[in-house]
């Protein structure tokens, strides 16, 4: 049996949606069958939310509640200007940062430490023991080492020329500041 697979592209309601057709054919006959798997290239918070609520339905066999739980911190400087912010989420008793961003002008006055600081005591009063994260070679893979994060994993090539880097850190045994 052979395949050839045809891909298009439409939009509907502005979300652009790509899909394919793919063509059997099996015995001199020729069987066209549309893929079932469609790629959203725009986030449906409805669709995300049933999503998540089937794979919590499925962990809840195995695992108790994630009890998942945004965790957003901005520093806002004059006229409410955003100079820096983190976000993350907090489930399973564990902390992960997605984003730690502080304005470039304003690094190396400890606003980063600040965030940082901030999150682990709030993850801890979520009953967190441990923080992860992922960071590269040109972010700030030597700050969260400083402040006590030990890698776990790496990606090479993530960007091309870069690393992608996996850290997590002990909430448990936590100190603030510099721990070297």
């Amino acid at each position: 049996m052979s395949s050839v697979s045809c891909h298009w592209v439409y939009s509907t309601n502005g979300q652009t949606i790509r899909s394919r057709l793919i063509i059997y054919e099996e015995k001199g006959e020729i069987i066209k069958t549309p893929d079932l798997i469609t790629i959203h290239e725009t986030l449906d918070a409805k669709v995300a939310d049933f999503i998540q609520e089937k794979l919590n339905h499925y962990n809840l066999l195995f695992a108790l509640p994630d009890n998942h739980q945004a965790l957003v911190l901005v520093a806002c400087h004059q006229e409410n200007k955003i100079i820096g912010g983190l976000v993350g989420v907090t489930y399973w008793g564990c902390m992960h940062i997605d984003i730690l961003w502080v304005d470039e002008n304003l690094r190396q006055r400890g606003i980063g430490q600040q965030f940082l600081n901030t999150a682990e005591e709030e993850a801890v009063q979520r009953g967190c023991g441990y923080s992860h994260l992922e960071t590269n070679t040109f972010q700030a893979i030597g700050f969260y080492k400083k402040h006590g994060y030990q890698g776990y994993g790496e990606l090479p090539e993530l960007p091309s020329g870069y690393t992608k880097y996996f850290l997590k850190k002990n909430l448990k045994e936590k100190t603030h500041g510099n721990t070297t």
